[in-house]
């Protein structure tokens, strides 16, 4: 196992307003009730630390002085090992308003970056974790991080590389933001990581090729192409892409692609989508960290990530991963799991 996984990313308050749906431009949703939690790297990080308590998860991120930073250390300290030693604490801590449609279950997010403006290269402290996995977390949000580097590409990039001469693992995710800045980054960053994962929106912004149809089904001819597109940027282990209903994955040592589909669980159990993104990448975490192999690891993200389903904040239903996998064992049934390349 890892000595430990070091998070890098915004640990956000998340704000939620609960509407009824989400209105058209000039018009008017009445708000039903309100609740705050963490959002951001905060959703991995409390996933990870529920899945295993006996990984060191070690958080590189800036907060404020603020009440919501309070409330994200009063929920941290609930885990022994969650070490916010390497926290930096400025003056605001980031905020994302989100909006909840009661209708769809679906959330739209509005972002107030705060301090994390000034989240550089200087605020993460690898001396005292080599030998671990760095996870650089929502690439598109991480301040100073996104600043271009005349030899890396990227201060992500730079952070990366550093981290490989240090001796660990590097692992990626990024935001689904289809702007240019944010796709030249993650393509710098991809040149030093070990693992990527993605949903289908961001692979399609990375690797430039269409991945849905007009009718917004994955294309599997493409998806694999985008996988191979992802590799060839320097990706050395795995890339994944995961969305909705099928989730694929690229073993870059052997070339295999392998499918898993989602699990198939009842409407009445999705409470909300919110850090479903996020608790399918702890999934792959751990599964590095347990040594599992690609094929393996799918199957445990896809577990994860419909762990979170079952509350509105996304990570107060995850469970240990004993407890995960039992859901494995009741939802895969007629579910598709395949290796489509050899």
């Amino acid at each position: 196992m890892s000595k430990s996984i070091i998070v890098v990313g915004p640990v956000i308050l998340d704000k939620h307003y609960f509407i009824n749906k989400y209105p058209s431009e000039s018009s008017l949703a009445t708000i039903s009730d309100t609740s705050a939690s963490i959002g951001g790297s905060g959703n991995l990080i409390l996933d990870l630390a529920k899945l295993d308590n006996k990984i060191n998860i070690v958080v590189n991120s800036v907060i404020g002085k603020d009440e919501g930073a309070s409330l994200i250390k009063q929920e941290f300290s609930k885990y022994n090992n969650i070490d916010m030693s390497n926290t930096v604490v400025l003056e605001n801590t980031p905020t994302t308003h989100v909006m909840d449609s009661l209708s769809t279950k679906q959330r739209t997010f509005f972002f107030d970056a705060a301090s994390n403006r000034d989240f550089d290269i200087n605020c993460v402290k690898l001396d005292k974790a080599k030998g671990s996995l760095l996870q650089v977390e929502y690439i598109g949000l991480i301040g100073k991080l996104m600043d271009e580097d005349k030899d890396y590409g990227s201060k992500i990039a730079k952070l990366l590389y550093l981290a490989k001469q240090n001796g660990m693992k590097t692992s990626i995710d990024m935001v689904s933001k289809n702007d240019e800045t944010t796709i030249k980054v993650a393509r710098s960053a991809l040149k030093y990581s070990d693992y990527c994962t993605v949903n289908e929106l961001e692979a399609q912004s990375i690797s430039g090729i269409e991945i849905k149809d007009s009718d917004d089904n994955i294309i599997e001819e493409n998806i694999i192409k985008a996988l191979d597109k992802i590799k060839s940027f320097g990706v050395t282990t795995w890339v994944v892409i995961h969305s909705k209903f099928f989730n694929y994955g690229l073993d870059c040592n052997t070339n295999k692609v392998y499918k898993a589909e989602s699990l198939d669980v009842p409407k009445s159990y999705i409470k909300g989508t919110t850090g479903a993104g996020d608790a399918f990448l702890s999934g792959i975490l751990i599964s590095i960290d347990r040594g599992f192999d690609l094929e393996k690891a799918l199957k445990v993200a896809c577990s994860t990530a419909v762990c979170s389903l079952a509350s509105v904040d996304g990570t107060s239903a995850m469970k240990s991963y004993e407890k995960v996998m039992e859901l494995f064992d009741i939802y895969s049934k007629g579910c598709v799991y395949e290796e489509i390349r050899n």
